[in-house]
């Protein structure tokens, strides 16, 4: 089916206020069907919501106005480099199959630890010897404290063909969900990405947008925790510490009964999840 696009008289309106974000207008008319999803799909096969003025495509209305005739409004917008409001802009679009966007965060995350790296007392005369434990007040265990660590999250957009969404593809997205890397992925060691799961949709109208999510970490190796020595942690798994009780002659003091370090995660190839 062909399909002409004619821009009308009404387009390119621009909006360049004195705060905020810049946003554009254009608008064409559609020649040649009244099916809004023939036009869609022909709008993303020709190139009309790239981008307009160094601005990317933020939506587009498609208002049939005869069996044959349509109007398109396509909507664009950015970030005024003097301002932060951010309400207009949008994601890259993706155009092409195969091409991909790296996202990423590093605000990191929290972990509790129970030991600090040092610690000074000022005590009362009589005061128990805590070391360096932090909230023990007499009793088994540490109250500790969450600190922020390293950590990364990102996400992966990347566009793909609509015949690649498959129920049993879902299903290996689902299984991968909550499970680590088996091998070297990305250029991160084996253990250190956790996958959180994927957003997408299959569309017969064409190429398709998936979204995958992960956290990433990092292993330890030969590490000192609480005073015991040669702990290794992978990124993902868990870390505690079982304290005790000294009697001393005149003072009580924590000491440190054993560090454990447990698996939570199972892993998974990524090689799987066609990133």
């Amino acid at each position: 089916m062909s399909i002409e696009f004619v821009e009308s008289w009404e387009s390119k309106q621009l909006q360049t206020p004195a705060g905020g974000s810049t946003s554009a207008t254009r608008q064409y008319y559609a020649i040649g069907t009244g099916d809004p999803d023939v036009i869609q799909a022909a709008i993303n096969s020709s190139g009309l919501l790239f981008q307009f003025a160094g601005m990317f495509a933020n939506d587009t209305a498609i208002e049939p106005l005869a069996p044959n005739l349509c109007k398109v409004t396509v909507s664009f917008g950015k970030l005024d480099n003097a301002d932060d409001n951010r309400t207009n802009v949008v994601p890259e679009p993706i155009r092409n199959t195969g091409e991909y966007v790296f996202s990423f965060s590093t605000t990191g995350g929290t972990f509790h630890i129970t030991e600090a790296k040092s610690q000074t007392a000022y005590p009362n005369s009589g005061s128990d010897d805590v070391g360096k434990t932090i909230g023990w007040r007499g009793n088994d265990a540490p109250e500790g404290v969450d600190i922020i660590v390293p950590q990364t999250q990102f996400t992966i957009r990347k566009r793909v063909p609509y015949s690649t969404i498959t129920i049993d593809y879902v299903k290996t997205l689902r299984n991968a969900t909550g499970k680590t890397n088996s091998d070297t992925f990305l250029g991160f060691a084996a253990d250190e990405l956790l996958f959180l799961g994927a957003e997408g949709q299959s569309t017969s109208a064409g190429d398709t947008e998936l979204t995958f999510h992960f956290t990433a970490g990092e292993n330890l190796t030969n590490q000192t925790i609480a005073g015991i020595s040669s702990v290794d942690k992978k990124a993902h798994d868990y870390l505690w510490v079982k304290y005790g009780v000294d009697q001393g002659t005149s003072s009580i003091k924590p000491t440190t009964k054993g560090v454990y370090v447990a698996k939570v995660y199972d892993q998974v190839a990524f090689s799987t999840l066609g990133v």
